[in-house]
């Protein structure tokens, strides 16, 4: 179940990423894609599909072990108490 909500925040933030290179690398086509379009969006196709599926995946785990720590700690605690 958790990987499917991993795979969809992919999804999501691959077009996030997409939007934000857009309007970032805009202004420098001439200086950075000589001009041609078809690089620009095959560069920002290549940054966003990269960073939409490796930054959602560590930090779903994260979260995933955030929670599971923060039952094991309460569970320690409950045992030291009593």
């Amino acid at each position: 179940m958790h990987w499917r909500c991993a795979l969809a925040l992919c999804i999501v933030t691959d077009r996030l990423w997409t939007a934000v290179f857009v309007v970032v690398l805009s202004p420098y086509s001439d200086t950075f894609f000589p001009g041609d379009e078809q690089v620009m969006a095959q560069s920002i196709a290549a940054l966003s599909a990269w960073l939409g599926r490796t930054l959602p995946l560590p930090l779903a785990e994260w979260w995933l072990e955030r929670g599971d720590a923060a039952k094991r700690r309460a569970r320690a605690l409950a045992r030291r108490t009593v």
